[in-house]
């Protein structure tokens, strides 16, 4: 018999894993060692077959060492990965989503010891999730495992592990010594377009001048892709189709699409995927699963945001929601619950389940309405979710179109910073001609505009654009006209009119209709307002109002309008000569004074220390409300002396249990605390 080729192999290794999940004419120790799917073979006693033997000697080479209370074992490629890691200075490791990427790096960790280590990812949900999996094992007690830092005092160990997004590592990456292994996950992302969204140039900047400048050792890990530029800096590629979970592929009618995601998620764990949190709105009357929640967590959903939007809607009805418009611990409890055994068997989301979050299912779903020509790496991202190594060896993915050529396509993977123009906007500061001509024609001092390009990652030619939109005339100073700037710079002006009305829900405690006046506290009261002052809104249901809503408050305005807002304060009080436009200025500073209030309540957050502001933004950052009445500033201090210096919003967390369970006078608060965003 002949050497099998590599689609013959795995095509193989597919039917055993398929004889393996149903559990009828199981594999033998033998045949699962010889197509290297060592993490299924069974832990009873060796047989006295010399090969048995031979086999579990063999798997003993490829325990897996950072995990320390459980056998776990490599699979050959994944050892053969880790050594490939270990022997060069720069990988870029291009396997399936369920080959253990992640895991591969934590056991270089363990293995290895670098010192500094930091390791981007694409979320802050991933990241809150990779990093209770370091600080929960103690393989990694020598470690500080952290996002943030306080500033003037010693550090607590010598070795530190950083997890965050790009943006979180950016606020801090100056405080950073040479780093002994820099990692980016999903670093496809590093082919986008880095002049059409600030997420891409910063990932790309990260990766420039930390990563590349600055780094003994740097891996990337991206799912299967055919990889282009990345040999211009050097890296060398481990690529592999190797896969130890097996997928089948249903082509489903779209008239039947929901009634088979209702009847696999009656008694199996089972994703939706879809585009985005409207989308998901959509799906509610077309899934039927017969089941309702009526627990402690749904009546906060109800009481603190509402009844109709979607995601209380859908909790109630047992199904679990997960995206990126919904405070941090929300997805945090919504992840756990669907990974608690015989409950919770649906979970619906967005790209926020297919980055890396541990959320398996036996079963994945691809929405209908998902173009599959537009993202195509982000479905092979959710298509990984199915099955699991080890648990189940088959997963099952659905979709009105057939996605077993998508499974084994390369999608090409170009690595912007390979090409001249895309690099030159990281570097556009090096032509000091023109960034001194630029300087000298708007009264800005050139050491103040390198200083806020550096404060906020952004390009010189993004600034221009900020800074030609501070030279605007408008009619009136008013805080809504942050809006108009950045949809201007993003060149996407139609967009911007009833954006206004989502930021003024938020931003005014009032307004006046029909010669009264109308209050603008509770979401009921916004939702009113968005029906009577948006010519959209009156045709909208409220799930959907409340869907933009959020979308504004968890995205739009932290993410968006305040960047535009703070570099406008920077440039009116380091650039007194500096002509904005007239009510541009007042614009400015309306946005900010009400932004101030809205973000952080009674806290006056600028004159807060720089300790109580990194606290303040880590609890607002996980969705805790920063009223009066729920957290004061004696609150912050004792959270303040509970964290060590390096720490993140996990530690800030945590910290609110320890306090809750202590004797401080603030016990009882901090229970309450627990009780309303803590598992």
């Amino acid at each position: 018999m002949g050497k099998l080729s590599s689609e013959e192999f795995n095509e193989k290794r597919n039917r055993a894993l398929l004889r393996l999940d149903e559990g009828e004419q199981k594999p033998s120790d033998l045949e699962l060692g010889l197509l290297q799917l060592t993490p299924y073979l069974s832990n009873e006693s060796l047989s006295s077959s010399f090969f048995d033997k031979i086999l579990f000697f063999q798997r003993e080479k490829l325990k897996i060492r950072c995990i320390a209370d459980k056998e776990i074992y490599f699979m050959p490629p994944q050892e053969a990965a880790l050594q490939f890691v270990a022997q060069h200075p720069k990988t870029l490791l291009v396997a399936p989503t369920s080959f253990g990427k992640t895991l591969i790096l934590k056991e270089y960790i363990f293995r290895y010891q670098p010192k500094v280590v930091s390791f981007i990812v694409p979320t802050n949900a991933l990241a809150y999730e990779l990093e209770s999996s370091f600080k929960n094992n103690p393989s990694f007690d020598d470690y500080d495992i952290y996002d943030r830092e306080k500033k003037g005092e010693d550090k607590r160990k010598d070795k530190m592990i950083f997890i965050g997004t790009q943006e979180k590592y950016l606020e801090i990456e100056k405080s950073f010594p040479q780093i002994d292994l820099f990692v980016i996950d999903e670093a496809y992302k590093l082919s986008e377009d880095i002049s059409k969204g600030t997420r891409s140039y910063k990932l790309s900047f990260a990766l420039f001048y930390s990563g590349i400048k600055k780094s003994n050792k740097i891996c990337l890990l991206t799912p299967c892709s055919n990889p282009i530029g990345f040999e211009d800096y050097s890296f060398k590629t481990f690529r592999t189709t190797f896969n130890a979970v097996a997928k089948r592929y249903k082509q489903v009618a779209e008239a039947e699409f929901y009634d088979k995601v209702s009847m696999c998620a009656q008694n199996q764990k089972t994703i939706l995927y879809c585009r985005s949190p409207e989308d998901i709105n959509k799906t509610f009357e077309k899934i039927k699963l017969n089941k309702r929640t009526d627990d402690q967590f749904l009546a906060h959903l109800k009481a603190d945001f509402h009844r109709e939007w979607s995601v209380t809607k859908f909790y109630e009805a047992g199904v679990l929601v997960h995206h990126g418009q919904m405070p941090k611990y929300v997805q945090n409890r919504m992840a756990r619950k669907f990974l608690q055994p015989d409950s919770n068997y649906l979970l619906i989301g967005t790209n926020s389940i297919s980055e890396g979050i541990n959320t398996p299912a036996k079963n994945v779903f691809i929405d209908p309405r998902v173009d599959f020509s537009k993202q195509k790496m982000l479905i092979k991202n959710t298509i990984g979710r199915a099955g699991r190594l080890g648990v189940m060896p088959v997963g099952y993915v659905y979709a009105v179109d057939d996605l077993s050529a998508l499974d084994k396509e390369e999608i090409d993977v170009t690595l912007n910073v390979s090409d001249e123009e895309q690099r030159s906007l990281l570097v556009d500061t090096d032509d000091t001609v023109v960034v001194s001509g630029f300087c000298e024609d708007n009264h800005i001092d050139i050491d103040s505009l390198r200083d806020t390009l550096s404060r906020y990652k952004i390009s010189f030619s993004r600034f221009k654009k900020i800074i030609s939109q501070f030279k605007r005339k408008y009619m009136y100073g008013r805080f809504d006209n942050v809006v108009h700037m950045y949809f201007e710079i993003e060149d996407e002006r139609w967009r911007s009119l009833d954006e206004t009305h989502y930021l003024a829900a938020f931003f005014k405690n009032f307004y006046i209709y029909n010669d009264e006046r109308q209050s603008l506290r509770s979401l009921n009261d916004k939702i009113e307002y968005i029906k009577r002052k948006s010519k959209n809104g009156r045709l909208m249901s409220d799930s959907s109002i409340i869907d933009c809503l959020m979308r504004t408050a968890y995205s739009h305005i932290d993410y968006d309008y305040s960047p535009i807002a703070e570099i406008g304060k920077i440039i009116h009080d380091s650039a007194p000569e500096f002509e904005f436009g007239e009510n541009a200025w007042g614009s400015i500073e309306d946005f900010l004074t009400k932004f101030r209030k809205y973000a952080y309540g009674a806290f006056n957050f600028d004159a807060a220390s720089e300790e109580h502001k990194s606290v303040i933004s880590a609890l607002r950052e996980y969705g805790v409300n920063l009223s009066a009445e729920d957290v004061d500033d004696a609150m912050i201090e004792e959270l303040c002396a509970e964290l060590h210096v390096r720490y993140s919003s996990y530690d800030v967390i945590n910290a609110i249990k320890r306090i809750a369970r202590s004797n401080s006078t603030n016990a009882h608060r901090f229970k309450r605390l627990q009780e309303k965003y803590c598992d």
